[in-house]
């Protein structure tokens, strides 16, 4: 991304690497995927950076489209060694960004509001749980945006934490008689967007969406790209994050005793530190 234009424009290195890559696979996959470039160039090539971390972690990545165009599969089937697992990829456009988070795609001078990402990638989740269902191995789902702010502002890793706790309010206890507060201060969710659970009336919260065994956010938009994971605590088919061992994910950890959630980061590197709170 150029940060000097309010135009999207695609990394050319990602690009001819992604082309000499899937040229010599079956030329149907090729002519798709140059289809898709000439009708949405950020949906096509957030599809190419997602196989550009996927190869810098060591993973060997297949295309996985159904050629026939009879149904839906996931963009990549890939392995760890001799572990497999699907890759469905899916793009915010840098309009959408734009309209949802309020952020300028260029920064604005002086203190911005913004909303983050995350409705827009609970959303994006939604919509794909089906198409990762019905698989043999387990289904990473990436969500990726060119957005040149919000990839900077929005993948961080509170909000990578609120992705499995939703979000998050400052709640505290009062004293009916007094009107006073009781005890300290503590955080309180609904879990509104949370992306893997949700409240539940017999169990408190129960999971949601099983077919995604976990979740990656990367702001494509910056020259140094912000990546964060966030992991299925209950999926159809656990996904093991050292497969992708550069990728900093976060875990959700629940006490159905005290009725607490919590995260945990797994994975810490020098390279994840841009995506710190």
């Amino acid at each position: 991304m150029d940060a000097h234009t309010t135009q999207f424009r695609p990394n050319p290195l990602v690009r001819d690497a992604f082309i000499k890559w899937i040229e010599t696979k079956d030329r149907r996959h090729a002519t798709a995927w140059a289809h898709r470039y000439n009708v949405d160039p950020e949906a096509a090539m957030c599809e190419a950076s997602f196989w550009a971390v996927l190869t810098d972690c060591g993973v060997t990545v297949e295309p996985n489209a159904d050629l026939t165009g009879s149904r839906q599969t996931p963009d990549f089937v890939c392995w760890s060694g001799d572990q497999k697992f699907f890759v469905e990829v899916t793009c915010i456009h840098i309009e959408t960004a734009t309209k949802h988070t309020g952020l300028t795609h260029l920064p604005a001078d002086g203190v911005v509001w913004y909303r983050p990402l995350n409705d827009l990638i609970f959303g994006k989740a939604t919509s794909k749980t089906t198409q990762c269902a019905d698989l043999d191995a387990p289904c990473l789902l990436g969500v990726g945006t060119f957005h040149f702010s919000a990839s900077g502002s929005c993948v961080r890793k509170v909000f990578g934490e609120w992705l499995l706790t939703g979000e998050t309010n400052i709640s505290w206890n009062l004293e009916t008689r007094s009107g006073r507060a009781v005890g300290g201060v503590y955080e309180q969710t609904n879990f509104k967007s949370a992306t893997f659970v949700r409240p539940s009336k017999l169990v408190g919260i129960e999971p949601a969406r099983k077919p995604i065994s976990a979740l990656v956010v990367a702001g494509f938009g910056c020259s140094s790209p912000p990546i964060i994971g966030a992991l299925h605590p209950n999926p159809d088919r656990e996904f093991d994050a050292s497969f992708l061992s550069r990728i900093p994910f976060c875990q959700l950890k629940v006490d159905f005793e005290r009725g607490i959630v919590s995260t945990v980061w797994i994975q810490e590197s020098e390279d994840s530190e841009q995506a710190a709170n």
